[in-house]
């Protein structure tokens, strides 16, 4: 809302949220995702929601929160089961067990949305670097660059597979509150910073190269 209030230019009337709008959420059971579902819910209508996600780390209590997160977007959007699973275990990035990325073409698999909300895949990354949970990443030993592939593979995908829709739908993604309006590298705090960056890249080489239209929201 204070985006759009700020730079009403880039948002469209025909892009607002009603009880009609299809919304996809990758990265659908993280916090950030779960919650974004139940409140567009509450305050926009939305009633046909799905999304993906790699459902990681892989340990027994966050498999339990990410079965009771699932079976309360069950409940809270019941008509999308006439149709489909509202979870997909498929997800953007690199896979952990394939050389070859796969291109998942969510636009697709999910019977065209009307809205796409990308949330960094990198979450489940970063969780594997605490001590007690770091024994089980399907990664293995990652490379150093691991973390920042994974963030861009991801959102050339979603990017692509927009690109090749007739009907184009909003693509609202995550960035970070820390980049200023000029990034200098030595000024970076993080490696999600760095990713961030990567990110509003891609966004704006699709912009212009393939005309695929995207906004990049600071968090």
């Amino acid at each position: 809302q204070r985006a759009a209030s700020l730079h009403p230019e880039l948002f469209e009337s025909s892009n607002a949220l009603t009880k009609n709008s299809k919304v996809y959420i990758s990265g659908i059971l993280g916090p950030l995702g779960y919650n974004l579902a139940l409140y567009l819910k509450q305050q926009c209508g939305v009633t046909l929601l799905g999304g993906s996600d790699p459902m990681l780390p892989s340990t027994v209590s966050s498999r339990l929160q990410y079965t009771e997160r699932i079976q309360h977007l069950v409940h809270q959007f019941p008509e999308l089961l006439k149709k489909s699973s509202p979870i997909t275990l498929t997800y953007l990035g690199l896979h952990p067990k394939q050389s070859k990325t796969a291109v998942y073409d969510f636009y697709r698999k999910f019977n065209q949305p009307s809205h796409v909300v990308h949330l960094t895949p990198s979450e489940a990354n970063l969780v594997y670097r605490s001590s007690h949970v770091h024994n089980i990443s399907p990664y293995g030993d990652q490379p150093p660059l691991h973390h920042i592939r994974q963030t861009t593979v991801a959102m050339e995908q979603l990017l692509k597979s927009v690109g090749k829709a007739k009907r184009r739908p909003s693509v609202v993604y995550a960035s970070s509150a820390n980049l200023a309006s000029t990034v200098i590298p030595s000024q970076l705090r993080s490696m999600e910073d760095v990713t961030a960056v990567m990110s509003e890249v891609m966004a704006r080489a699709y912009s212009e190269e393939n005309d695929v239209g995207s906004i990049g929201v600071r968090l």
